[in-house]
C-alpha cells in the first residue's frame, strides 16, 4: 500500500514539475531577465541610464511640450530628451514588473527601442526574445 501511495505522489510531483518548467519558459523573473543580457550590454544600459537621468533632470526644455511635439518637428536636443524620458519610463516599468513575459509585444517594443539606442543589436534582441532567425 505504501508503495502505491509513493507512486501516486511521484506521479503528481512529476506533473507539478512539468507545470513549473512550462511556467518558467513563459516568464522570466526580473533578475533572470536582466541576466539574458551580456555583461557589456548591462554596462551600456547602466551608462545610458545615468546619462538619461542627468539629461532629464538638468534639461531646461519642457518635457511635456517635447512629448506632444511630432517626431519630425523635434530638434536633435528635443529628440534626445524624448528618448531619455521614454527609456526611463520603460526602465521603471521593467523594474516594477513581478515577471517579464518574453512574448509580450511591449517587451519586444522595448528591446527594439534598445536597438535604436545602441544598447543591443537586432541579433541580440532576437536571441533575448528566443526568436530564431
Amino acid at each position: 500500500m505504501l508503495n502505491d501511495q509513493l507512486k501516486i505522489v511521484s506521479k503528481n510531483l512529476s506533473k507539478t514539475n512539468n507545470q513549473v518548467v512550462q511556467f518558467e519558459s513563459d516568464f522570466k523573473a526580473k533578475g533572470r531577465f536582466r541576466l539574458l543580457f551580456t555583461f557589456g550590454e548591462r554596462v551600456l544600459e547602466t551608462a545610458f541610464y545615468t546619462k538619461a537621468v542627468k539629461l532629464v533632470s538638468e534639461s531646461p526644455l519642457d518635457l511635456l511640450t517635447i512629448l506632444l511635439t511630432p517626431e519630425e518637428d523635434r530638434t536633435t536636443e528635443q529628440q534626445e530628451l524624448h528618448n531619455a524620458a521614454v527609456y526611463l519610463t520603460m526602465r521603471e516599468d521593467f523594474k516594477d514588473a513581478g515577471e517579464i513575459k518574453l512574448d509580450d509585444p511591449a517587451v519586444a517594443a522595448a528591446l527594439t527601442f534598445y536597438v535604436t539606442l545602441g544598447i543591443v543589436t537586432e541579433t541580440r534582441k532576437n536571441e533575448i526574445l528566443g526568436i530564431e532567425e
